[in-house]
């Protein structure tokens, strides 16, 4: 299955930045130990995040409160953040693999994932926004949290009138715009990057999550919600020069849909799971390619799909 990060494989010109990340990674958790943890609720899932670190602790105190449970965890993620991590020493995102373990590397963190426990350790840059242990925690979800806890989807997600929708694109595919565009006319943003999906009773659910694509300084919580919705309908999102839906045929809404699906490839029954996931929600749920204008999007173009 195709992850959509674009990530290089590891090959031997690799071998010198990963020994010296690694052993950063195991000198930092050797020698600083966590100074608090939470456990989020991603979906219907808990994700433990230990950490340590001024902007691991904003990150999990601050940002990410309205997600806090008591929930038992499915994964645990520890996070450091390192002043003296090598920023650039990788420059693209780059995958090691090995026997149950995978390491990946991009310019500002370098996580290593551990099949075995279901749990990952991570050493981030202190960078000013979030990305760094942002991207931490969605790594360790999208290698191990089985779809019918949550399946991350790359789009935006809003409520209104107590059921959802998404619009689903990859980076600079509208996700941003149609949500402010839909907040004008009412909607409530769920989440504008990564919203989460899972299955009750047979009925798919849509939840926000804290992984937005703004920067740091222009997070508002008041934007939040912690609602949980039923999912009504799927729009592929395509920027246009005209206004339209169209009915998307399984097969293009099944592609489209596992590639914008966050997965890192640690086991192959947990990609088996999400294609199947995926399959289910193509036979329950309406997709539709929806082409829109910048700054355009009637009223009732989303209404009438959800409501039919």
């Amino acid at each position: 299955m195709e992850t959509p990060e674009a990530i290089r494989h590891a090959g031997k010109e690799d071998e010198a930045p990963f020994a010296e990340l690694k052993a950063l990674l195991d000198e930092q958790l050797r020698e600083r130990q966590p100074e608090g943890e939470r456990t989020l609720r991603i979906g219907s899932a808990g994700v433990r995040v230990a950490y340590a670190g001024e902007s691991a602790r904003r990150y999990v105190e601050e940002h990410a409160r309205l997600y806090w449970t008591d929930a038992a965890p499915l994964v645990t993620v520890r996070v450091v953040s390192c002043d003296a991590f090598p920023v650039g020493r990788v420059r693209e995102s780059t995958l090691w693999q090995g026997d149950g373990q995978a390491h990946l590397g991009r310019w500002d963190f370098f996580i290593e994932l551990d099949a075995a426990s279901h749990s990952a350790r991570a050493v981030v840059a202190p960078a000013a926004e979030f990305v760094s242990v942002d991207s931490a925690v969605r790594v360790a979800i999208g290698a191990f949290v089985a779809p019918e806890h949550c399946v991350l989807l790359h789009g935006m997600a809003s409520v209104r009138d107590g059921v959802g929708v998404i619009g689903s694109a990859l980076g600079r595919g509208g996700k941003s715009t149609s949500a402010r565009l839909l907040r004008a006319q009412g909607w409530t943003t769920l989440c504008d990057d990564l919203p989460a999906i899972h299955e009750e009773k047979r009925e798919f659910i849509v939840s926000g999550t804290p992984f937005w694509s703004c920067r740091e300084e222009d997070f508002h919580t008041d934007r939040f919600t912690t609602e949980r919705v039923p999912l009504r309908a799927v729009f592929l999102l395509e920027k246009g020069r005209t206004v339209e839906v169209i009915p998307c045929e399984r097969p293009q809404a099944t592609a489209t849909l596992m590639r914008n699906v966050l997965h890192y490839p640690m086991e192959e029954a947990l990609g088996v799971a999400k294609l199947e996931c995926v399959l289910r929600l193509v036979g329950r749920v309406p997709v539709f390619r929806l082409s829109f204008l910048r700054d355009e999007l009637p009223e009732d173009v989303i209404l009438k799909q959800v409501h039919q």
